[in-house]
């Protein structure tokens, strides 16, 4: 569930609600310090492949050092993909709880 601030402004005769939504603090912790260790990880990889490459050519290259890379790409996804699909869902209980209607598109 995301956290949500917001503004009340009157607009002509209507009321305006803006909204900010972001995750949880410790969602944004875990994930940062997750996703930052993974991401050195795999520059240290990449570092590493740089400084070798002749001895990488000469020996061959394994399949498993794209698993961090892997995880990465999905750590980011998922975090991404999580957060806009409840944001969504926050948005028209929102909606629906002040009888509101949407002046902006999905964002």
């Amino acid at each position: 569930m995301p956290l949500i601030k917001g503004e009340i402004a009157l607009a002509g005769d209507k009321t305006t609600i803006k909204i900010k939504m972001r995750p949880a603090t410790f969602v944004l912790v875990f994930m940062s310090f997750w996703l930052g260790t993974v991401a050195l990880v795999c520059l240290t990889i990449l570092v590493m492949g740089v400084l070798r490459w002749k001895q990488i050519l000469h020996s061959g290259f394994s399949p498993m050092l794209l698993i961090p890379y892997g995880m990465l790409l999905f750590g980011s996804l998922l975090s991404y993909f999580a957060f806009k699909t409840e944001s969504k869902k926050s948005k028209a209980f929102i909606s629906l709880l002040l009888e509101a209607e949407s002046t902006l598109s999905n964002k």
